[in-house]
């Protein structure tokens, strides 16, 4: 078996048995003691309980059952995931240090329903409202994410304190707190400000990564956008500030976005790594099978909100069921990073290490609400600290890639533009040499012959009838012989480096104005009358097609024609009183389309605008590069 597959195997059968691992591993003590936020052992005989099965949460309830109290044992003890209500009586008497402590806190903001009498000699002191995370949130005693109940400012020697905790068929984590007022003021100011680094950080990255699609548009930036909003979300409603802020008179909506936040979330992840890795491409038989099972965590994801309200066994079975596939689409994507590496897939393995990161954040996130590690700063946010770590290695790394990608943009540009250039010199240089030939040809085959035929014939009879046939032939053939030089003049490329662009036009409109056929007002402005050659070449082209087009098809009598010269830029305008046509009718002609792939090739812009019977504009604008003769204009 090739080695790569038997590394594979071994990764898969690792990450299952961890799996398993935290899906079973409940066996713990899930009550934990502290002094502000120290931690310490609870003395013998101060805690004890009883799992009720009844749904009655009232104080006769606890009379009923106050005799089947049992010592709340220091060893591995469950009350998760069972149909039950825990009742918990804390005796003051055997506490030490009491005489600083003016709150008992339940640091978990996630019990549904909680409530408490303060026992003085076993008599009700005090009798605080039902409460929890599924009622309205001024049912809170004082206003907190946290359950806290205010003590007797004096000694509490005599007191005690009965907590009914109900959170049936969950995770119940029964952290209490004895605060002082130092302590819970330096308690509620870091839980604020751990809460605000993370609403910040991910808000500030949800933004970068959203400036990143509007420059790329890739789907990838979408996927992770959209994984660290849910994360955020589930970090916000974990921290309890959904109900407090948001939604405080809606307890059931706050309840659910937590849990509905966090298992749509990963899909979004394993979307986004597979678009960064290119599985589709580079791996597409993992490709499918990973769609399949996103797919699948769409769907119950889907199924779920429609029982969202059971707290009976249904909800917590889809929750294992959910839990078992996000895991297996954890293990799929660390394969799929792991072949990335094999394959040398850029970025497998950035995804390979941050994945296991996320995953070991999990796994002692999942021991710490089992109580199978300490519950300390670090285990009791360890989950939220992990994604923190995550999407901040993958924004660095996704702008590392922005960077890459925009310098490869940029080099492909140049090359592309160098490409163009190359082609549009070696397009005008064949443009240069035509018009050389064609002028040559004009110039020195066609005028010669023409005017040797006029010699010849100005040398016959001019008395007879025949000698006034061969005058009139003679007046024809020095018009024609005028005009192809007039034509080998307009054609040849020496006119333009000699005269300049502005004399050259200016010529060849002045021919056509001379010849009565179409009356042209030519005008050229600007801060330049030179630039590079080649572009001169190409402008002079230009406006002669047009004008020729005029002549052929416009049945024009006026037209103006403007040459707007600027550094870097040029602007040519046509405009006829013709007699138009029909845009989607007409067909163009080999000048016209010419002229559109020329412009296309220097990045122009041409508009036309044209309607039957109100004649044609054209206007084309361009870039330009600097005069390259660096030589004064000249005009003569």
């Amino acid at each position: 078996m090739p080695l790569g597959k038997r590394f594979h195997i071994f990764l898969f059968r690792v990450l299952l048995c961890v799996c398993i691992l935290i899906q079973t591993n409940k066996a713990a003590s899930q009550v934990s003691f502290f002094y502000n936020e120290t931690a310490s052992k609870l003395p013998n005989g101060a805690l004890s309980f009883f799992t009720d099965t009844a749904d009655d949460q009232s104080w006769n309830r606890f009379l009923t059952i106050e005799k089947k109290l049992n010592p709340y044992p220091q060893n591995k003890f469950t009350i998760s995931y069972k149909n039950k209500m825990v009742w918990l009586k804390l005796k003051f008497d055997n506490i030490e240090s009491l005489s600083t402590q003016h709150y008992l806190m339940i640091r978990n903001p996630h019990i549904n329903y909680i409530e408490a009498w303060l026992l003085k000699n076993d008599s009700i002191a005090q009798a605080f409202p039902l409460t929890g995370e599924r009622l309205p949130f001024n049912t809170r005693t004082i206003d907190h994410t946290d359950f806290i109940f205010p003590l007797p400012n004096d000694s509490l020697r005599d007191y005690s304190m009965v907590l009914m905790i109900d959170k049936r068929n969950e995770v119940v984590n029964i952290p209490l707190h004895l605060l002082s007022e130092n302590g819970f003021i330096h308690y509620t100011r870091k839980k604020n400000m751990l809460a605000g680094f993370f609403t910040g950080l991910f808000l500030f990255l949800i933004i970068f990564i959203v400036f990143l699609y509007y420059n790329i548009r890739e789907k990838l930036y979408i996927f992770y956008s959209i994984y660290i909003l849910l994360v955020l979300i589930y970090i916000f409603c974990d921290f309890g500030y959904t109900l407090m802020f948001i939604l405080p008179e809606n307890p059931f909506l706050a309840d659910i976005i937590r849990p509905l936040s966090i298992n749509l979330a990963t899909p979004f992840y394993i979307l986004f790594c597979m678009e960064l890795l290119n599985t589709k491409q580079n791996m597409p038989v993992f490709f499918r099978w990973m769609k399949t099972l996103v797919t699948i965590t769409f769907i119950l994801f889907f199924i779920a909100l429609f029982f969202i309200k059971d707290q009976g066994k249904f909800r917590p079975t889809l929750a294992a069921i959910t839990f078992f596939i996000t895991n297996f689409l954890m293990i799929g994507n660390i394969i799929i990073s792991v072949t990335g590496i094999i394959k040398k897939i850029p970025y497998s393995l950035h995804v390979l290490l941050i994945s296991l990161i996320v995953i070991i954040g999990f796994f002692v996130f999942s021991l710490y609400l089992n109580t199978l590690v300490p519950d300390t700063f670090i285990t009791s946010n360890i989950l939220k600290l992990t994604i923190s770590l995550e999407v901040t290695v993958f924004a660095m790394i996704l702008s590392l890639r922005f960077k890459s990608y925009k310098l490869q943009s940029e080099q492909l540009l140049r090359q592309i533009s160098q490409q163009q250039e190359q082609i549009f010199k070696t397009i005008t240089d064949y443009q240069e040499k035509e018009l050389q030939r064609l002028s040559s040809l004009l110039h020195d085959s066609v005028g010669a012959r023409l005017s040797g035929l006029r010699y010849n014939l100005e040398s016959g009879n001019e008395d007879s009838q025949q000698g006034k046939k061969i005058k009139n032939a003679i007046t024809e053939v020095s018009e024609l012989a005028d005009e192809v030089r007039s034509f080998s003049h307009n054609f040849s490329p020496v006119l333009l480096q000699k005269k300049g662009l502005k004399r050259a036009i200016e010529q060849f409109v002045q021919s056509i104005n001379e010849s009565g056929k179409l009356k042209i007002q030519f005008e050229m402005i600007g801060s330049l009358e030179r630039t590079s050659f080649r572009y001169e070449l190409l402008i002079h082209n230009i406006v002669q097609e047009l004008i020729q087009n005029i002549l052929k098809h416009a049945e024009a009598t006026e037209a103006i024609v403007q040459l707007v010269m600027e550094e870097n830029i040029v602007s040519i305008y046509v405009e006829d009183n013709g007699k138009g046509f029909n845009k989607a009718k007409i067909k163009e002609g080999l000048g016209f389309i010419q002229i559109k792939q020329l412009i296309i090739f220097v990045n122009g812009q041409l508009q036309l605008d044209a309607a039957e019977g109100k004649g044609t504009k054209v206007s084309i604008e361009f870039t330009t590069l600097p005069d390259e003769r660096k030589h004064p204009d000249t005009d003569s």
